[in-house]
C-alpha cells in the first residue's frame, strides 16, 4: 500500500488503456467541482477506476478517508443521512446515516475526504440526499449555507473537504428525470468518449 504522497496519477493510469494528461485534468475538475460521476458501458472499470482517482485525489491508499455505497431503488435517506428512533423508554434518539458521520469526520482534519457512490442513478437521490442535496453543491459547503436537518436539532453542512465520486452505467433505464437531477450537482465524465471499448487490459 502506498503511503500519503506516494500515489501520483500515473500510478492511477498504471496498466490501463488512458492518457496520464486526461486524467489529471479529470482530477482538477474534481478538486474544482466537489462532485463527479464517472459514466460509462457496463463492464468497463467503472468503480476500480474511481477507486483509484481517489487515491491519486488523496495522494496515498488512504482507506481511513474513502467511504463507499451501492444506491439502489430502495436505498433510504435514513441509511445515508439521518433517522429517528425510539429507545427502550418511548423517548426519541438520532441515529446518524453513513454520509453525515462521514461528513463529521470530515470536518475534524484538514485533509481531503472521498465519498464514493456506486451505481449513483439507481437510486431517487434528491430523497437519499434530502436537504443535502443542494449543500453538495461547490458554493454550499460553508457554515453559512448550514440548514437544521429532518431529524437533527443542530444546523448542518457539507464539509470543503468532502468530495463525492458516482458510478453509473450508460445506456441503461434509470429513474426518470434523475440524470438532469444529477447534473445539477455533479460534473460528468464519459468514459465512452475516452476509450470505446475498455479502460482496463
Amino acid at each position: 500500500m502506498k503511503t500519503s504522497g506516494e500515489y501520483s496519477v500515473r500510478d492511477a493510469v498504471q496498466g490501463l488503456l488512458i492518457e496520464e494528461s486526461l486524467v489529471s485534468g479529470w482530477l482538477e475538475q474534481w478538486e474544482r467541482e466537489k462532485n463527479l460521476i464517472l459514466q460509462g458501458p457496463k463492464g468497463v472499470g467503472k468503480t476500480f477506476f474511481a477507486t483509484r482517482l481517489a487515491h491519486a485525489l488523496l495522494k496515498g491508499e488512504q482507506a481511513d478517508r474513502i467511504e463507499k455505497v451501492i444506491f439502489h431503488a430502495a436505498y433510504e435517506y435514513e441509511s445515508f443521512v439521518q433517522r429517528a428512533l425510539q429507545n427502550e423508554g418511548g423517548r426519541r434518539e438520532v441515529e446518524n446515516g453513513i454520509f453525515y458521520d462521514f461528513c463529521e469526520k470530515a470536518r475534524t482534519s484538514t485533509k481531503a475526504h472521498v465519498f464514493i457512490i456506486d451505481e449513483i442513478d439507481r437510486g431517487d437521490v434528491l430523497t437519499i440526499f434530502g436537504e443535502l442535496f443542494s449543500l453538495i453543491a461547490r458554493d454550499k459547503r460553508s457554515k453559512n449555507s448550514a440548514v437544521r436537518l429532518r431529524f437533527g436539532s443542530t444546523a448542518f453542512f457539507v464539509p470543503e473537504n468532502v468530495y463525492i465520486i458516482g458510478t453509473m452505467n450508460s445506456g441503461t433505464i434509470s429513474p426518470p428525470g434523475s440524470i438532469d437531477v444529477l447534473r445539477s450537482r455533479f460534473h460528468f465524465i464519459d468514459l465512452c468518449e475516452t476509450e470505446p471499448d475498455r479502460i482496463t487490459t
